[in-house]
């Protein structure tokens, strides 16, 4: 709309105040009063009358302001009205720190154990998930530390002068789980259950007992581990061909 066409409607804004028995002077009358049952403090600092927006298609393209008396009508630059109702329904900005998420944090570092040691990445998930849930603080009461719980006298044994520290550094945790399960699953010829009851209750244990039917604790441990691992192979298959 054009300039001209908003004096107009300006012009017959200021007619209708006057038809209803408020002329634009009395607007300025009304201020004055108001002021002066202000303190003297306040008359220095009274805040400017708001002035009336004209809106077209959300956007402020002319203002009315009271100056002297008179309502005066101008053209600042055009900006995007702001209203109550806009404000309720914007989108709430998401917070500065982003969640991240410890699969995907700790993959690369998983990935790079698995090949070093010819293990399954999709297994050594597994095992973290089981056994800390992707907590890299964790402690168990017995004293296994970190991502995958490993016990301070595994990780002298994988040549960690300081284990109860240096096991809590996710790297070198994951890096001394991965070496840790790849050497058990030799030492029982590639049986992965047994490897992993062992990484749980002990090589001995397991040697002694390999049917770990005294072990009820381990053979839960063990098949939630298969449980993750097979999904995670399932999953891996039906991505592949679809």
């Amino acid at each position: 709309m054009k300039r001209k066409s908003w004096r107009n409607t300006a012009g017959l804004f200021i007619a209708g105040l006057i038809l209803l028995g408020l002329p634009p002077t009395a607007l300025a009358q009304t201020s004055k009063t108001k002021a002066k049952t202000k303190t003297t403090a306040n008359k220095h600092h009274a805040p400017a009358p708001p002035a009336m927006q004209i809106i077209e298609n959300g956007i402020v393209v002319a203002e009315i302001n009271l100056h002297g008396g008179e309502l005066v009508l101008s053209y600042p630059a055009p900006t995007v009205a702001k209203t109550a109702k806009a404000a309720k329904t914007a989108p709430r900005q998401p917070p500065s720190q982003a969640i991240h998420d410890p699969v995907r944090l700790y993959d690369p570092v998983i990935r790079e154990a698995a090949w070093r040691y010819g293990m399954d990445p999709d297994l050594l998930h597994a095992v973290i998930k089981v056994e800390s849930n992707y907590n890299p603080h964790a402690v168990s009461p017995k004293g296994a530390t970190g991502l995958m719980q490993i016990m301070p006298a595994t990780g002298v044994e994988l040549g960690f002068a300081n284990p109860r520290r240096d096991l809590l550094i996710p790297a070198n945790n994951i890096d001394a789980g991965a070496r840790y399960l790849a050497w058990l699953k030799d030492q029982f010829d590639g049986d992965l259950s047994l490897a992993l009851a062992a990484y749980n209750a002990g090589i001995g244990a397991v040697a002694r007992n390999q049917a770990l039917s005294n072990y009820p604790e381990t053979s839960k441990y063990v098949r939630s581990v298969l449980d993750l691992y097979r999904q995670a192979e399932l999953t891996a298959l039906l991505r592949a061909r679809y």
